[in-house]
């Protein structure tokens, strides 16, 4: 059986990963945020429901990134369950909370949790 709560992390932590590869030096979705939500607020999941409100119109290359990135997300979300749960549980999804909570928690992560968000930023 699915874990319900595992869209609602996946889609927290998108915000984070997605704003680490806006800041990239070269990342794919710069020109489509701009064209498209521009005017959205940043960091309260709107990019992201913007983005996919905008799909069709998104380019090849910035569509790849974003699939990546939600393969991605839920495998963080498989990894971390024991993680979120332990630390983060009193955390709302959405926004970026949950994904913030980890970073938060990052010395105290299972280690393949740690491995899984990478790099401390």
């Amino acid at each position: 059986m699915k874990d319900p709560m595992t869209p609602r992390i996946a889609a927290s932590i998108i915000v984070v990963m997605l704003s680490a590869t806006i800041a990239s030096a070269e990342p794919p979705c710069v020109a489509e945020v701009k064209k498209y939500c521009a005017n959205e607020p940043a960091g309260v999941g709107m990019i992201q429901a913007c983005l996919k409100k905008h799909d069709a119109d998104l380019s090849a290359t910035c569509k790849a990134k974003v699939a990546d990135l939600q393969k991605e997300i839920g495998a963080i979300a498989a990894t971390c369950q024991y993680d979120i749960m332990r630390f983060c549980d009193d955390v709302t999804p959405g926004g970026g909370r949950v994904a913030t909570c980890l970073q938060n928690h990052r010395d105290d992560l299972s280690p393949e949790c740690n491995d899984r968000l990478g790099k401390k930023q």
